[in-house]
Parts: C-alpha cells; sequence; structure tokens
C-alpha cells in the first residue's frame, strides 16, 4: 500500500501540472483564435499577452521541479516563450513561422495531459465504498474474520457455551427458598384426623 506522504507528492504533481496546463492555454487563446492576422491589436490585449508570457516563465521553473523526469520539454517551453515578445511580432510573423508556433504549442500541450495521466495511474485505487444500514456510504474495510477452534479464543464456533450450574458452594442440594405468594408450588401437608389405636381383645 502507497504510503500518504506518497499520495500527496502525486497529488501536488497532478494539481502544478494542471496549473501550468491551464496558463498555456490561456496563452494560446491570445493569438490562436480565427481572424488573428486581421485583428486589431488593443494595449491591454498586449498587457494581458505579457502578463501570461511573463507568469509562465515565472512558474517555469516550479513546474520543472516538481514534474523533473515526467516532463522532457521544459526547455521547448522556454523557446516557445522567447519567441512571443508581444502579440503585434507574432501578428507580422510569415505563415511559416507562425505554423510551427502553434504546432509546437499544441505539442507542449499535449505532453502536459500525458504527464498528468501518467502521474494518475500512479494513484493507487480507491478503497470500495459500501453503505451501511442506514444507506450511507463509508469506505470498505478489511472484516474480522472468524476465530477458529483451537485458535486461543476458549470459544468454540460450534456450539455456544455451557450455561453455569446453580447451587450452593461447595456443592451439596440446591437452596430453596420459600414459595412466593401466587406461585403453584404446594405447600406442606395439611394434619387429618388421629390414628386410633386398634380396640383390645377381652
Amino acid at each position: 500500500m502507497a504510503s500518504q506522504s506518497k499520495i500527496e507528492g502525486i497529488q501536488k504533481r497532478i494539481e502544478v501540472c494542471q496549473e501550468y496546463a491551464h496558463l498555456w492555454s490561456e496563452l494560446f487563446k491570445t493569438f490562436g483564435t480565427g481572424g488573428f492576422h486581421e485583428r486589431k491589436i488593443l494595449d491591454q490585449d498586449e498587457v494581458r499577452f505579457r502578463k501570461l508570457v511573463t507568469e509562465l516563465a515565472k512558474q517555469h521553473f516550479r513546474f520543472g521541479f516538481y514534474m523533473a523526469e515526467r516532463f522532457s520539454d521544459g526547455d521547448k517551453i522556454l523557446d516557445i516563450l522567447e519567441r512571443l515578445q508581444d502579440l503585434r511580432t507574432v501578428q507580422e510573423m510569415s505563415d511559416a513561422n507562425f505554423n510551427k508556433l502553434e504546432v509546437d504549442w499544441h505539442t507542449i500541450f499535449i505532453n502536459m495531459h500525458r504527464a498528468v495521466g501518467r502521474l494518475m495511474r500512479e494513484m493507487p485505487p480507491e478503497e470500495p465504498e459500501e453503505e451501511d444500514n442506514g444507506g450511507k456510504k463509508k469506505k470498505k474495510g478489511k472484516g474480522l474474520a472468524a476465530p477458529r477452534a483451537g485458535s486461543g479464543t476458549g470459544v468454540s464456533s460450534a456450539s455456544p457455551p455451557p450455561s453455569p450450574k446453580m447451587g450452593p458452594p461447595g456443592g451439596g442440594p440446591p437452596r430453596m427458598g420459600p414459595p412466593q405468594p401466587g406461585s403453584s408450588m404446594p405447600g406442606p401437608p395439611k394434619p387429618g384426623p388421629p390414628k386410633m389405636p386398634p380396640p383390645k381383645g377381652p
């Protein structure tokens, strides 16, 4: 079973990669939409573009640190960012250079998602859930096995333990208390008429 620290490390790498992939996707929206070459570039467009490029450059070291050998295209990211000085420069690129920029961007983006997929496969499977009597779902754990005969529990699985014997300490017949009122236990015999001795002969 994977340790909790290992699971948290994988989750952190997935989180960092997804955050960086989101920034990478936002960058493409600034120049990868239809009609980019005919669009008028506003100052606010340039501000947003530079902000994304700067943030990607700042987060690149953090991204490379967490992904390490799981992502080998870190240098290609920096190469693309160096080509993106501003939006007007991108707009003035030749068709060949612009097409190459788009292909390189897509290659990086696909590899980011592949890295996330590999990290997710490293996660241990979740425990199945089962419902209790109240219908609430809970993690299914390992149940306790029934004790086997001779396992040292002192209880046999075949029959319940015998009932204890009642009686006074030291043995002897059990003591009987006086009958309770309303009980069906018979009382002592009632005295009959006195027996007369037989008559003596003459």
